[in-house]
């Protein structure tokens, strides 16, 4: 019920009842998966990337080939700075999905992250 609330709160733009009825809702049921991705949005929202970070590698865990899990992790590994994280996942995932036509961008965050600006350039 109190997830259902969160994200009708979400809709008409009650971000702090929303955050609210999540963490409610996560306290009364941690298991349940698709919170896990509102949780993780939530904290990403509020600007704590190591705990949308937490939830969202949660979440991809269970719902690998979720591009959106997918996108929120990598932004988030950015948000924290990580991106060796994010390099090493580049070069694991040759095919990575798309995500949201965002993946060259990431993939050139992490490059700058990592002083690469030569393949910045390459990569855009």
């Amino acid at each position: 019920v109190k997830y259902a609330l969160g994200l009708a709160q979400l809709k008409l733009n009650n971000i702090t009842g929303a955050n609210e009825s999540f963490q409610q809702a996560y306290q009364m049921n941690p298991n349940y998966i698709p919170l896990w991705l509102e949780m993780a949005k939530m904290y990403w929202r509020d600007a704590k990337r190591e705990e949308s970070y937490t939830f969202f590698e949660k979440y991809f865990q269970k719902r690998p080939n979720d591009p959106e899990a997918e996108a929120g992790r990598i932004e988030a590994l950015i948000g924290l700075g990580d991106y060796e994280k994010v390099d090493e996942y580049f070069k694991n995932y040759k095919e990575a999905l798309d995500i949201n036509g965002r993946a060259r961008i990431f993939r050139a965050q992490s490059y700058e992250g990592l002083g690469k600006y030569a393949e910045v350039i390459e990569t855009l």
